[in-house]
């Protein structure tokens, strides 16, 4: 083992992975220096206690064939050496053969944001310390995971192990700092802090919930009944699920109850669409029941029938399509639903690969036309074969 000398390394494991030595940084490797970069990034995650090597030959090769195993870790550890040495400029020794492995040499001084993040969590969970101090932790250690641990490296097993542990661990300090900051009525702090958190993880069902309820504590309930109706389209249309149950409770009632709003002049502003809308109205499946069941009440005194018309989106073998295909065409359906229907025509959507219609009209004609129209929008707008649509329809009539 080499001397120690005055060498200072930061080490940036969250987001995209590098590595400084004295004020030098290396990033971004990539092709055949992949694996070298690995074993790197493999060496300081296990920095604090020494890994047997056939774990490690185990963990690097991540269970691929490999000839001759312990020559071509050999092979890698040293190109990885040279790699560094080149670096900091001098013939100084990173990586160490002891105790029949190998490991990171802890000699040089080395300051590792991965376990910046973990002492920071664990000063935000101490009750010794005041809230204000905590809060300072935790926000610390939001700072510090950025996007997530080595995403680029995502791909190894025991990358996907590392990553699933801090994803858990930011999740909890969102939740801790949000606890904290609404305890002292901050709410207004707390609506950053789930924005962020839902950038990195938009699927993650606690982080929504925070938000509506921090929105609407901090009296900007526009602001909650916005996301919400963001929320429930969005599992919509990813997943297919119906969440508005699990949300609304989030979010209170649509008036401002802390004051009463007698004057007609404002609630009538309220309820003005905000934008000039041409095409059709979208709102979520829950509020398509209520419209739906309205208009049927109506339908005895107006002479109107009402057409539902349901569009499904289906593989070229009838399976529903793959994940990205579906995506791309429910947007293109979407807009062609929207821009090929009036505007007192009410869409919603109903699943993953659906979108229910409601058209107020007197012939059956009219409601063809009305999806002939859609569906020559989407042709156009969509011309693979990925993906079709198919669609059905009923009067209804009282």
């Amino acid at each position: 083992m080499y001397p120690s000398k005055n060498i200072k390394i930061e080490i940036q494991m969250f987001g995209e992975f590098s590595i400084t030595i004295n004020g030098k940084t290396l990033t971004k490797l990539k092709g055949r220096t992949k694996r070298v970069w690995m074993l790197i990034q493999y060496l300081i995650v296990h920095r604090s206690a020494t890994v047997p090597l056939n774990r490690m030959l185990r963990d690097i090769w991540d269970g691929r064939t490999c000839g001759d195993p312990e020559n071509a870790l050999k092979n890698l550890v040293y190109r990885a050496r040279t790699l560094l040495r080149d670096l900091a400029g001098d013939q100084s020794q990173f990586i160490v053969f002891i105790n029949g492995t190998y490991a990171w040499n802890n000699r040089h001084e080395c300051k590792v944001d991965s376990e910046l993040f973990l002492e920071a969590v664990e000063k935000a969970r101490s009750k010794k310390v005041s809230d204000e101090k905590r809060i300072q932790c935790y926000r610390k250690a939001l700072r510090l995971y950025q996007n997530g641990f080595l995403p680029k490296s995502s791909y190894s097993k025991w990358v996907i192990l590392q990553s699933t542990r801090y994803r858990a661990m930011y999740l909890s300090c969102v939740k801790g700092l949000c606890a904290l900051l609404s305890q002292k009525e901050r709410y207004d702090e707390v609506v950053p802090v789930c924005e962020a958190a839902l950038r990195l993880f938009p699927y993650e069902e606690s982080m929504h919930i925070l938000l509506m309820r921090a929105c609407s504590n901090a009296g900007c309930s526009g602001k909650a009944f916005d996301h919400y109706d963001h929320a429930v389209k969005l599992f919509y249309q990813e997943f297919g699920v119906n969440l508005s149950g699990l949300f609304k409770p989030c979010v209170g009632k649509r008036a401002d109850s802390s004051r009463p709003q007698t004057d007609l002049e404002s609630i009538r502003g309220d309820l003005q669409e905000k934008t000039k809308i041409t095409g059709a109205f979208l709102c979520d499946y829950d509020m398509f029941k209520c419209l739906y069941r309205s208009q049927v009440r109506m339908m005895p005194r107006t002479g109107l029938s009402i057409f539902l018309v349901l569009f499904t989106l289906t593989g070229s073998d009838g399976r529903p399509p793959e994940p990205e295909a579906l995506r791309v065409a429910s947007d293109k359906l979407k807009e062609a639903i929207l821009t090929g229907m009036r505007r007192g025509d009410v869409v919603a959507s109903c699943s993953a690969t659906q979108y229910i219609a409601m058209l107020e009209t007197v012939i059956s004609e009219t409601a063809e036309g009305v999806v002939q129209r859609v569906m020559r929008k989407f042709r156009f707008g969509y011309r693979r074969d990925a993906v079709r649509v198919v669609t059905k329809a009923i009067s209804i009539i009282e």
